[in-house]
């Protein structure tokens, strides 16, 4: 019984990252870049920034996961400051606010200079 169990949540955790890849891959050939905003920070089993954005007359918000920053440096430093967002054109619902240095490598733009405050500010490594 724990052998079935083991093969039942390996194949589960499988399926979970495949799923992440191909939301990345699609959104990567679909990608689409607008401005958006950080409203603010929620705290749901982790920390989570809030962020809006718009495309075209429509406003969308949603939240991504914060595992860099508390959710006090978000407030202090990045609360209503403007950032570029991806997202899937076909399916707005996917996605990304970039912030640091491997949020923009992960979708092979590079990091801008106007954006070094963030690492200075937050007293990250400048790799990260």
């Amino acid at each position: 019984m724990k052998k079935k169990l083991s093969y039942i949540t390996i194949v589960f955790f499988l399926v979970i990252i495949a799923y992440g890849y191909y939301q990345q891959k699609t959104l990567e050939s679909r990608k689409k870049i607008t401005t958006g905003i950080i409203t603010g920070t929620k705290i749901i089993k982790g920390v989570y920034i809030t962020y809006d954005f718009s495309v075209g007359i429509n406003s969308y918000s949603f939240t991504t996961v914060s595992n860099k920053i508390s959710t006090e440096d978000i407030r202090k430093f990045l609360q209503c400051k403007t950032f570029p967002v991806i997202y899937d054109s076909l399916n707005i619902s996917q996605s990304e606010l970039l912030i640091f240095k491997e949020d923009f490598k992960n979708y092979g733009f590079t990091y801008p200079d106007s954006l070094k405050w963030v690492s200075d500010s937050l007293r990250l490594d400048n790799n990260e």
